[in-house]
């Protein structure tokens, strides 16, 4: 397999990876203290729209995670298919 094609970059290989998910999960802490300690049943419209858009914002990021994984398998396959008809053109893919 073509290590090339595979990313290795994630958070936590940059420089300030360990900063951006600490005051990332800093953030998603107070937000959530707030919520337990200001939040009542949340009948609200103004809170159901937010709530829904969060549900939507989320389904989104999951959308173009999935994508992205797909793609990735795809370019793999891809170079494979390429390596494997330029060693043995006539050899069948498998």
């Amino acid at each position: 397999m073509r290590r090339d094609l595979i990313s290795k970059s994630s958070p936590e290989d940059s420089t300030y990876g360990q900063w951006i998910l600490l005051g990332t999960g800093l953030a998603g802490i107070v937000a959530g203290v707030s919520v337990a300690i200001f939040a009542d049943k949340g009948n609200h419209p103004w809170w159901l729209l937010a709530r829904c858009s969060m549900g939507f914002l989320v389904a989104v990021v999951w959308i173009m995670a999935i994508a992205d994984e797909v793609v990735s398998i795809l370019r793999v396959s891809k170079a494979e298919c390429q390596h494997q008809v330029e060693t043995d053109p006539s050899r069948p893919l498998a």
